[in-house]
């Protein structure tokens, strides 16, 4: 509780500072189809600002920081007040799949469930409705419903993957994150059509200074 306290924390005065646009949810949620096609960037030097911009365009502060031993911490969002959100991202597991998936999985606490709360997603099991609809929402956005078919009968090789993510329109390893998320296929297959960044990479809020 302790590690936790001090990252939220963190965060929180990170982005008191972070200058934001006042909370709009319609045009948050205009704002995610240009998140979505960020995830083909490589390099998060690149698409992180240009994520922030789009959150802050919609009055959300959007923090990356690494978080300190004992916090397993994958993301938190609350509202700071009636016209600035948070959302707050650790890059957990530092690899594309988890760090997209997070972000839509925060932006639907944003739009669907309300200013009063905070949510923080950790390592406990998924049991109250807000984050299974979380949940579906991110789902939704990475895969969208006019694809669902071809989703669940895709064959399971390379080229099928990757031909499938251009379609869709997101990066290969996320379709695998997908896969992997659904038990199409096993935890250590594909692997390696993921993106994973090292620290230096991603130059995250620290804890300490």
């Amino acid at each position: 509780p302790g590690a936790v306290t001090a990252w939220l924390r963190w965060v929180e005065l990170i982005a008191g500072r972070i200058p934001c646009g006042q909370w709009n949810a319609k045009v948050f949620r205009d704002r995610l189809a240009a998140a979505r096609r960020l995830t083909w960037q490589k390099d998060p030097a690149t698409f992180l600002p240009t994520l922030r911009r789009h959150c802050a365009e919609a009055g959300v502060a959007l923090v990356v920081a690494r978080t300190p031993k004992g916090c397993p911490a994958s993301g938190a969002t609350r509202f700071l007040s009636p016209t600035k959100a948070m959302m707050a991202l650790s890059f957990r597991f530092r690899s594309d799949d988890q760090f997209w998936f997070t972000f839509f999985h925060e932006a639907a606490h944003l739009l669907l469930h309300g200013p009063d709360a905070l949510f923080l997603e950790d390592e406990a099991d998924v049991t109250i409705e807000e984050e299974k609809e979380a949940n579906a929402f991110a789902e939704a956005v990475l895969v969208p419903q006019e694809f669902s078919t071809d989703f669940l009968t895709l064959n399971l090789d390379k080229n099928s993957i990757l031909r499938f993510a251009q379609r869709v329109g997101i990066a290969p390893g996320l379709i695998v994150g997908q896969l992997q998320h659904t038990n199409r296929v096993a935890r250590d297959r594909f692997n390696w059509l993921k993106r994973r960044y090292s620290w230096d990479q991603i130059n995250a809020d620290k804890l300490i200074p």
